[in-house]
This record gives C-alpha cells, structure tokens and sequence, in this order.
C-alpha cells in the first residue's frame, strides 16, 4: 500500500547578497488531488516563469488539456505515460523531457507500481490555474466534495484561467 501524505515542505527561501533566490524547499499545494512542491513562482521570476514539482501516486492523473503556452516537463524519478492530442501514449523515464506546445491537448498519468516525481516548467500564467484553485479550495473545499463534482469544479475554473479540460476528461482513468 502507498502512503499516499505528500511530506510537508516548509518554504525555505534566502536571497544571496547579490540577489539570487535559493531555495531549499517550496510552498506545499495539495488540492483537488495535485500534490505540488513550488519550486519558482510567478512573483519570484519577474513574471517570467513557474515551476513546480509534482508527485504522482500510482493510479493518479492529469486529465486532457489544453492551454495557449508552452509547458515543459522533466521527468525525475519512475515512469509516467504522457499522451499527445493524437492519443499517441509516450512512456517516459526518468531523465527524460517532455514539451507541450501552446493548444496542443496533453495529459499524463501513472500507470505504475511507484511513485513518479516530475518537474513543470511553464510561463507564469500557468500559475493563475493553481492560484484559482487554492482559493476555491479555501473558500469550499474539494475534499468535501464528490470526485464528478470536484472535477467539474476544476473544469470550470480551468475554463476560465486558460486550462481547458477535455470534455472526456471526466472519463477514463480516475484520479486517487
């Protein structure tokens, strides 16, 4: 049985005397079934960038989506099947590199015995989907939530901050 408590991470952030961030740790986001590890954020890059870390349980996904910007993923640790709007599935390793270009449908998941640790690399309007959901959370929490509901919670925040959810993607594999 896989324990499914992502460790908690205290933010531990210094800045060095000629500017640079270095950070051991990051912001925890554990919501609507995404266990993240903030790693840069929006507001730390000059609105360049964000990345995070993001942790897969076996039997865990990211359902089909879309956005209008590129996303770059580094796959860290176990084997994660990624799929193209083609439905091409593409098994992946750790070590390995995925991109995704602007509109192009992409989705993920962990059809494996371990744990899968990957990296996302993405301009900072990626961030605002996470941000919208954190705050929904806050105001409503998913987990009090049926799975259906909360997914067509997260589809319609997604709708309107440029993560746009498949309409199967309620469908197929369920998230844990």
């Amino acid at each position: 049985m896989v324990d499914r408590q992502v460790e908690r991470k205290s933010d531990m952030t210094e800045r060095s005397d000629d500017s640079l961030l270095v950070r051991r740790e990051g912001r925890t986001f554990d919501v609507a079934g995404a266990h993240l590890v903030w790693k840069a954020r929006a507001e730390e890059t000059s609105h360049s960038f964000c990345f995070f870390e993001q942790t897969l349980f076996p039997g865990e996904q990211v359902p089909s989506h879309r956005h209008s910007y590129t996303e770059a993923f580094y796959v860290l640790a176990g084997t994660l099947s990624f799929v193209d709007g083609a439905g091409q599935t593409h098994r992946c390793v750790a070590g390995e590199t995925v991109i995704a270009s602007p509109e192009v449908s992409h989705s993920f998941f962990n059809d494996g015995p371990d744990i899968v640790r990957l990296l996302s690399i993405a301009p900072a309007a990626h961030q605002h989907f996470f941000d919208a959901i954190e705050e929904a959370n806050d105001a409503a929490p998913f987990a009090d939530m049926t799975h259906e509901q909360a997914m067509l919670r997260v589809g319609a925040i997604g709708a309107e901050t440029d993560t746009r959810f498949q309409p199967t993607a309620a469908q197929g594999r369920s998230v844990r």
